[in-house]
């Protein structure tokens, strides 16, 4: 658990990451999905990005249908817009303060080839 707790402060605050919390909650009642599902949707939609990978316990939980509904819905510039100010920071601030605390994770991958 402490490591979670850590992954948000080398993000920003606790009160932020609620912030956060409840600006999808918000988009996600908006769309009628969950707030995972507005979560899967935003990491599709960033510009560099082509897949997710979403975990799923199977036989202890089956997500597999709430999960599908990530595919079934698009968020519109308001909405990335909103998400992107509270997640990446108005100047990119939170991006830049992950990869300066835990590196990019991409490294390991490029130094295969």
């Amino acid at each position: 658990m402490t490591q979670y707790f850590d992954m948000i402060l080398s993000w920003g605050t606790w009160d932020e990451f609620q912030t956060l919390l409840e600006g999808l909650l918000a988009t996600a009642h908006k769309h009628g999905v969950s707030l995972t599902n507005v979560a899967t949707r935003w990491v599709l939609q960033q510009p560099a990005v082509g897949a997710v990978i979403v975990g799923s316990r199977l036989g202890v939980s089956d997500h597999v249908a709430e999960n599908l509904k990530a595919f079934e819905f698009e968020l519109d510039d308001n909405d990335m817009h909103s998400i992107n100010r509270i997640a990446l920071g108005s100047s990119r601030e939170k991006v830049t303060a992950v990869f300066d605390r835990l590196g990019d994770c991409g490294n390991e991958y490029r130094t295969m080839h």
